[in-house]
């Protein structure tokens, strides 16, 4: 319990210290005064002190009677010990006033105990909070001050009532006649009254005191003065240090981060390199040295600045941070070892991610970075955690990271033929005949379309009959198709005839004696892909009209 007290005591002064290093510079002593001025103050001061002088004789002379009780001994006893702390108090101020209104409390001795340590008892918070003494006596400093105002405020509040009891007091008991008192009430009534006007006196002379105090300390500069010199103040000491720190920590960095990033390049020329554990670790190491000599920088050069109030904050910040992340030090570790690619999944290998194939391109302690090279704009950026629950695995050169291309002709599932206009990681824009048909990539991807881009084949099954007496040549048979193939397809198009690559007819099977069914394939190239509907349609045209140009008996075309 007392370490977390400790932590949350140097957190508030940090605290008060951030709010207040730009409010506080403000002298220890209020503005000058005039020589005139200053006379009639101390002429005011000297004429309290004779007034406590002489009611500290007459106090002396009644304590000295013998036959005094000792209730009342006592009584003007404690008046005494108040005249003599006012008396104390005024002629301070007198030196105050003199000295032009220095703080004559700094020149106080401090008393110091020899057997203030002792190693038996060593109390380790306690010499942290030695440690940091300077700057919380630094912080004390700064808020003094206005501690001081906050306190003779309250005080001559508290006086202001008394003084206003007093009096009401006062006037109640002038209110009574002492002649129609016996003498006894009559001499008790006159020591009271003498009593409570003493008393009034104290209080008034306290009050004076107290007010004395307040116009020292009081700033008469009004806000905009006091904002613009307190600001300029701040810009010279603090200001300075802090930019000089700021400059000289960001430079070392960022000259230390661009000779990691050239170091980085030189090894990215070689892949597997990248790759390594041990050049991973390295830019780690590196990384790390990186942060930590910025941070040095930092500190040192506002060690170096005297400003000890600075430097305790900057120091209490970096404790703060550090005590903040130590519950988060698993997951860096586990990050570590992503980065490290030591996780189950790693970088240059392959990975489904919304139901898309992805590669990972890039880990750092943050982010991970997929690509699709087939996807426009196909990077995405996810954080770390992700690879927790996905798994990677090693690719082939060769292997398809998506089905389609821009500008690809697709045969999708129920026979339409679409363009591929445009592929994101989120949609798939596709064309058909004219109007645009949009679906999410994940949806697409488990379409089973052909990609006739790639190529693709026509097969046609079909049956012709003969007669014992006229039997059909295999040949001939084959010769007149791939004929009136090119011939229905040039008249289709003009360039369907050179996109033909190979025409091949097989005996399919024999139904009946005189029943024949042929297998008719033709594989097209892939820059016909647009026209596959034409050449589709020119191949069951060139089967029937060389059908009939030949009197052969043809009785089903099939296409697949």
């Amino acid at each position: 319990m007392s370490y977390y007290r400790t932590t949350r005591l140097l957190m508030v002064n940090a605290i008060l210290a951030l709010c207040l290093s730009l409010s506080l510079h403000i002298p220890t002593f209020a503005e000058e005064i005039t020589s005139e001025e200053r006379i009639e103050k101390l002429n005011d001061i000297e004429l309290k002190i004779a007034d406590i002088s002489q009611r500290r004789t007459e106090l002396q002379k009644a304590i000295a009677q013998k036959n005094l009780p000792e209730e009342e001994k006592e009584d003007l006893t404690q008046r005494l010990q108040t005249l003599s702390t006012q008396n104390r108090e005024f002629i301070s101020l007198f030196e105050q006033t003199v000295l032009g209104g220095i703080d004559i409390s700094l020149f106080n001795e401090v008393k110091t105990d020899p057997n203030a340590s002792n190693l038996a008892n060593y109390n380790w918070q306690q010499e942290i909070l030695v440690i940091l003494q300077p700057y919380f006596a630094e912080m004390q400093r700064a808020t003094e001050k206005t501690r001081q105002i906050d306190l003779l405020h309250e005080e001559q509040k508290e006086l202001a009532r008394k003084i206003e009891l007093a009096k009401t007091g006062l006037e109640t008991l002038k209110s009574i006649d002492p002649k129609a008192l016996n003498p006894a009430s009559q001499k008790l009534l006159s020591k009271i009254q003498d009593e409570w006007n003493d008393r009034l006196k104290s209080l008034e002379h306290q009050e004076n005191i107290v007010d004395l105090k307040l116009l020292d300390l009081t700033d008469t500069r009004h806000f905009f003065k006091k904002f613009t010199d307190n600001l300029w103040l701040f810009i010279r000491n603090e200001g300075v240090a802090l930019l000089l720190a700021f400059t000289f920590s960001i430079g070392a960095y960022y000259i230390f981060s661009q000779l990691i990033m050239l170091f980085t390049r030189y090894q990215k020329r070689d892949k597997m390199r990248v790759l390594n554990f041990k050049w991973r670790l390295t830019l780690l190491i590196l990384q790390a040295v990186n942060i930590i000599l910025s941070i040095c920088i930092f500190l040192v050069i506002l060690h170096t600045s005297g400003n000890i109030m600075l430097f305790g904050l900057a120091a209490l910040l970096l404790f703060f941070i550090v005590i903040s992340l130590r519950n988060t030090i698993p997951n860096y570790i586990h990050r570590l070892r992503v980065f490290l690619n030591l996780g189950q999944a790693r970088e240059g290998e392959r990975v489904i991610y919304n139901e898309i194939p992805w590669e990972i391109s890039k880990i750092n302690l943050y982010s991970v970075y997929l690509t699709n090279p087939l996807l426009d704009n196909g990077e995405l950026r996810v954080i770390i955690d992700l690879l927790d629950k996905i798994y990677s695995r090693h690719t082939n050169t060769d292997e398809l990271w998506f089905p389609s291309r821009k500008g690809d002709f697709l045969l999708l599932p129920d026979k339409r033929i679409v363009n591929v206009l445009r592929q994101t990681p989120e949609s798939v824009y596709l064309d058909h005949n004219g109007s645009t048909i949009v679906m999410p990539t994940a949806e697409f991807y488990k379409l089973k379309f052909s990609n006739l881009s790639r190529g693709y084949n026509l097969t046609l099954n079909f049956t012709l009959e003969d007669t014992p007496d006229d039997r059909l040549p295999f040949k001939d048979v084959e010769q007149k198709i791939s004929k009136g193939i090119l011939t229905e397809m040039a008249r289709m198009h003009e360039s369907l005839p050179e996109s033909v690559k190979k025409i091949s007819l097989t005996v399919r099977q024999l139904i009946t004696s005189n029943t024949t069914s042929y297998q008719l394939i033709v594989d097209m190239t892939a820059n016909s892909a647009k026209y596959y509907l034409q050449a589709k349609g020119a191949l069951n045209s060139a089967v029937i009209s060389s059908a009939r140009e030949q009197s052969w008996n043809i009785l089903l075309t099939e296409n697949l």
